[in-house]
């Protein structure tokens, strides 16, 4: 994983909850694609240990568990102060309804999509500019 793509995703959670949080979900669109939703968990796993916290995977769609069933998976396992990191590009319908749920479960912030952070402008121009 690039370790921009993880900076990106702690500065949004940063943001939304400059306070401790003591557990994240990492909240992704959602496929059926086993792969895919083993790239997502690697992911959530990077933010984890960079976080040192407890982290779980979530999706907006196509695949389980939502966002209010993985805050209340941490918080029935002790956890008072979950964030939920938003692994999107852009705010929609996915990131509402991500947003609804995780608040819903007692989430404590939702974070913003990662849209213009610095850190993902970085990854996206590193990546398409030749060399």
């Amino acid at each position: 994983m690039d370790p921009a793509l993880l900076a990106g995703l702690r500065r949004r959670l940063d943001e939304a909850e400059p306070g401790a949080c003591d557990a994240v979900v990492l909240a992704a669109a959602g496929t059926r694609d086993a792969a895919a939703r083993g790239s997502v968990g690697r992911v959530a796993a990077a933010l984890g240990a960079a976080l040192n916290l407890p982290t779980r995977v979530s999706y907006a769609s196509a695949a389980p568990p939502d966002a209010g069933a993985a805050v209340t998976r941490l918080r029935a396992a002790g956890a008072r102060r979950v964030a939920v990191a938003a692994y999107f590009l852009a705010p929609g319908l996915f990131h509402d309804a991500v947003t609804a749920s995780a608040r819903a479960a007692g989430a404590i912030a939702v974070a913003s999509p990662l849209t213009d952070a610095p850190d993902l402008v970085d990854l996206i121009l590193r990546r398409t500019t030749p060399t």
